[in-house]
């Protein structure tokens, strides 16, 4: 929350890299800053101000109640005074967006899954007459790979495994081009994530029954406050 100032100069936004063990000022471009060069607060000095002079509670969201902490102890080491109280609310409400979503949980799933399909399709063969028998030499080759400690007779069961399981997926190639599709939904689904979740649309795409479902709750919570505050000795 600071800005670069430098004599005849537009101000410029300041950043922290934080690439190497210890963290440095930047701007824009990446150019490293000292701290010791013309640095001023931007959002710092308004709430700083405000709670100074014209607050007796402020209130911020997510976002301020968490960079105005560094606002109270820079005020306090410059003005050596205390800032009136702030405190933090805030509400997520949602845009109904009609598309698929997904998270890394999902999309980590969907890429272990299409891995694991090749060399295990055995296991997810579709309800068919025909998929025993090869479930069947597939666990009689498994078996005769326990049962020797042979690696030359090893390693041909094992060329076999792998030839049975291409068998497989040559017999049901749907179920690995399923596995490639849910892969690709999924970053799909992480990229709507993105903007589905953003909080900062334009209040008048939200539909009226998710306003009037966020203002009924909040009058629900200030009224339990109220009912809390009443009841104190």
């Amino acid at each position: 929350p600071l800005w670069y100032v430098a004599f005849g100069q537009p101000r410029q936004r300041v950043f922290a890299d934080l690439a190497d063990a210890k963290p440095i000022f930047t701007l824009a471009d990446g150019s490293p800053i000292s701290t010791e060069q013309n640095l001023a607060p931007r959002a710092l000095l308004l709430t700083a101000l405000m709670r100074s002079t014209h607050a007796d509670l402020f209130i911020h969201g997510t976002g301020g109640g968490l960079y105005d902490k560094v606002t109270e102890q820079w005020w306090q080491a410059w003005r050596g005074e205390s800032l009136s109280p702030a405190t933090v609310i805030s509400a997520d409400v949602h845009l109904p967006f009609d598309a698929p979503l997904a998270d890394a949980a999902d999309l980590r799933r969907a890429v272990w899954f299409a891995h694991h399909l090749p060399h295990n399709i055995d296991r997810h063969l579709p309800d068919e007459s025909n998929q025993t028998e090869f479930q069947s030499r597939k666990a009689t080759i498994l078996q005769a790979m326990a049962d020797t400690t042979n690696r030359q007779e090893r390693g041909t069961l094992f060329g076999k495994l792998k030839q049975l399981n291409a068998e497989m997926t040559e017999r049901w190639p749907q179920l690995l081009k399923q596995a490639e599709r849910d892969v690709k939904r999924q970053r799909v689904g992480m990229a709507n994530r993105k903007a589905a979740r953003r909080r900062d649309w334009f209040f008048g795409l939200y539909p009226h029954a998710a306003l009037a479902e966020l203002a009924e709750l909040i009058g629900a919570r200030l009224s339990a406050a109220g009912e809390r505050v009443r009841m104190k000795p």
